[in-house]
């Protein structure tokens, strides 16, 4: 599984470079990712040395699946507000907030 997907998808939404389309591309990558972790934690079950290894894959698999869906609603907010018309309405001060926790996130 590849970190930089859910890294990539966050840092596009908080840095404001969202989209309107319905599944992003990152989007989908990182639902097979979680469906290629299912099948490691699988088999991560049947082995007897990496039992311990298989709690924590669950944790991540689990972790992930909340991110999915709270990415795609910050998506749609953030799209929404780049193309409201209203001044003054504090969108750069929440653009800026969103920036600096891309940066503190490292995304």
């Amino acid at each position: 599984m590849d970190h930089g997907d859910a890294g990539a998808w966050a840092g596009e939404v908080l840095r404001g470079e969202v989209t309107d389309q319905a599944v992003p591309l990152v989007r989908q990558k990182l639902a097979a990712d979680v469906a290629a972790l299912d099948a490691l934690i699988t088999q991560l079950a049947h082995d007897p040395e990496a039992r311990a290894f298989a709690s924590g894959a669950g944790e991540l698999r689990g972790r992930l699946l909340l991110l999915l869906p709270v990415l795609s609603s910050l998506n749609d907010r953030m799209y929404a507000i780049t193309r409201e018309d209203a001044v003054g309405s504090g969108r750069q001060d929440l653009f800026l907030v969103a920036h600096e926790i891309a940066d503190w996130i490292g995304v």
